[in-house]
This record gives C-alpha cells, structure tokens and sequence, in this order.
C-alpha cells in the first residue's frame, strides 16, 4: 500500500511542475518558477520536521550492513582451501551468540564459496566459538546469516542489470519526446501551444491512472480468469515489455512524421520546420511508458524490500534508484555515440532518422526483456508471500 501512495504522490508532484512551473516559466519568468520551486521544498522540510516526532528510528544490532558484507568477501578470500563440502555438518559453522532456543540451520549450497566465511577451520578442534563476543566483529569468520545475507543480496542483481535497458529505453525516450514536439503542431485552439516540456506529464497522468486499473480491472479480471494471483516478477516483466513496446511507438510515429516533412518539402525551410501532425500523436507511446511504469516501478520497490535481507530494507528504494540512474547516465552515453557516429540525431531531426534510434533500443530492449524472463524463470523467491504484488492500494 506505502509503495503505490509514494509513486502516485510522487507523480501528482511532478505533474505540477511539469504544467504550471514549465508555463510559468515560459510565458512569466523563470525566477517565478525556481521561486516556487524554492518555497515548496521549504515547506517541505518544515512540514517533515514537524512530523519527526512520531517518528521512529530502529538502530541496527552490529553496525553498518555493507561492512558485513566486506567481512564476508575477506573472510572467504582468506579461507580459498577451506573444504565447504556437504559432509560440513552444523556445527563446522558459526552462527554467532549462542540462544537455546534456536536450532541452528547451515548455509545454503547456493554461491557455495561464500561458506568458507563462516566455517571454524582456523580454530583448535573446531572449538565452539558461539556465544563469544571475541568473533563477532572478526574478518576472518562470519555468522551463517551475514553470508546468506550476501547470498540474497547477490542473487537479485541479475534481476537488476536486466532492467538497465528499459530504464535506458524510458531515460531516451523522455528526452526525445520535447525535441520531437518542438518540431510537431503544439496548437491547442487559436491561441494556445502546448509547451513542449511539458509532453512528460502524459507519462506521468498514465502512470497513476494505471495503478488504480492494474488494481481495479487487471488484477481481479486475471485472478478470475487463470484462478491464480501475479507474481512480482511477472508484474515486472510486463512493465519491462510495454517500455518496449513504447520505443516501437515512437519509431512508428517519427516515420510518419518525417514521411509528412518530405511530402510537404519542409526539409528545404527554415531550421527546425513543424510538421502538419498533432503533437498528441506523441500521447500514445508516453503512455505505454506511464501504464509501463505503473507495472514495474512500485512492484520492484515491494521485490527488493521483499527478497533483500532485513539489514538492507532502507536500501531498496536506493537500488531502484540506481537502477534508474544508470539509465540516465548510459543514455546519455547512447545518445552521444549516435551523435558522433551517425547522422540520426543531427541538431535538426526534420534531417535526421531519430526513428533508426528508436528502432535499435527496440531490439536491445527485446533482447534485453528476453534475458530478463530467464532470470526470472530461474529465481528462487527467499520470502515470497501468497498475495496479490500488484495490489498495495486497497486492504
């Protein structure tokens, strides 16, 4: 329920700044627009402030999660010959402060080499060193939890990396979108443009709009049908292809639009010519990113929560970040290779084939989505529950 509230709230946000503040801006003054900018984050923190009180702050047991993981890695490195075969019963491990009421589980045989971490080889007849507070902060052995952690952790980053291109994929094509309405028919009426910064609001609108039909008409219509509830990597997936999906979209709507520049000899014009065709045109591909968005943003945030041990819940709103950031930037990478290396993105696009690009992140994005069902066809959910993962709006 939190992760769908945060992704509309967000979004609502954005949607005022990408109309009144872009107008503003436009039409007023730019001073205006960074002033409100300015005033709402003000208002903002005092708004935060005043809620810290009912806040509550839990302080991990055993310092920082990310210096365990570092503890794992030396520890296994450190142990290269130790023997982490099966006939390792559990008391060949260390599993920390001793309780008695906890029966004592062994690694996994997954990553398999990570098990030398917590293995007792380097202690006199294998003494029982749980209970001792002597080991606990050590480099050299590990408690089975910190390696499994570890384990769980590295298990989702293929689930990560797969993603990277559809990331890019929604990284290029929001930044295409205002280059190709700038030279598209903006006019709403006599008397009006739609400003072309401001095309990004259909992604967002289309996303909000999608998670209240994901959870209303989608989920329960798939629930009746196949008698069975989505798993979050399939709602992922889905999301993954319809940002595909939206590449081909654009594709086929600059092909009609340079079709109609070269019907009209508007090449021979002025820089940067608007072509006879409705910027809406643009409506259809920014909301398969938007209803794309809907399917995959909120649902990864509950997967990494979910799957990521309890030491790195705060981080699974940063992986998602980092995942998205990574598009950013490797799209500007893509973006400047084409620049550099081809004629498709020519500072006049009415003289480029912008189309071409959009092709080509098409098929990384297929051969990426395809990478991304085999990771999912083979990942073992460590706590998956038996509930709907794209339903978090209604109780």
């Amino acid at each position: 329920m939190f992760f769908n509230w945060y992704l509309i709230a967000h979004q609502l946000g954005e949607v005022i700044g990408y109309t009144l503040i872009v107008y503003l801006q436009s039409n007023v003054s730019w001073g205006l627009g960074y002033g409100i900018g300015v005033a709402a984050n003000a208002i903002a923190i005092v708004v935060f402030l005043c809620g810290s009180s009912f806040y509550k702050r839990v302080m991990r047991e055993g310092g920082s999660p990310f210096t365990s993981i570092a503890r794992v890695l030396v520890a296994s490195l450190r142990k290269l010959n130790a023997n982490t075969a099966e006939k390792c019963d559990i008391n060949c491990y260390f599993y920390g402060i001793s309780m008695s009421n906890i029966s004592y589980q062994p690694p996994s045989n997954g990553l398999r080499f990570l098990n030398r971490a917590a293995l007792k080889t380097m202690y006199k007849d294998n003494e029982d060193v749980n209970g001792s507070q002597e080991y606990t902060k050590s480099w050299s052995l590990c408690t089975v939890k910190e390696v499994e952690d570890l384990k769980r952790l590295i298990k989702v980053l293929p689930i990560l990396s797969a993603g990277i291109v559809s990331s890019i994929i929604f990284a290029i094509g929001s930044s295409l979108v205002v280059l190709q309405a700038l030279v598209m028919d903006r006019s709403i009426g006599p008397h009006f443009k739609t400003p072309a910064g401001s095309m990004f609001i259909f992604i967002l609108i289309t996303t909000c709009l999608g998670i209240f039909i994901i959870d209303r008409i989608i989920y329960p219509l798939f629930q009746k049908i196949a008698n069975q509830s989505h798993t979050p990597l399939q709602c992922i997936g889905v999301g993954y292809f319809l940002n595909v999906l939206s590449a081909v979209a654009f594709a086929l709507v600059e092909m009609k639009r340079l079709n109609l520049v070269k019907s009209h000899h508007l090449m021979e014009q002025a820089h940067a010519a608007v072509a006879p065709m409705s910027v809406f045109w643009l409506v259809f591909p920014l909301g398969l990113l938007g209803f794309g968005s809907a399917f995959y943003f909120s649902t990864l945030m509950r997967f990494y929560y979910q799957e990521l041990p309890a030491s790195l819940n705060n981080t699974a709103v940063a992986i998602i970040g980092l995942q998205f950031a990574l598009g950013s930037y490797l799209g500007a990478v893509v973006l400047s290779v084409v620049q550099h290396t081809t004629s498709w993105l020519p500072d006049d696009i009415n003289h480029g084939h912008v189309d071409y690009l959009y092709w080509m992140l098409s098929i990384l994005g297929l051969l990426s989505f395809l990478c991304y069902l085999l990771c999912a066809k083979f990942y073992d959910y460590n706590n998956y529950e038996s509930v709907n993962p794209c339903k978090n709006i209604t109780s």
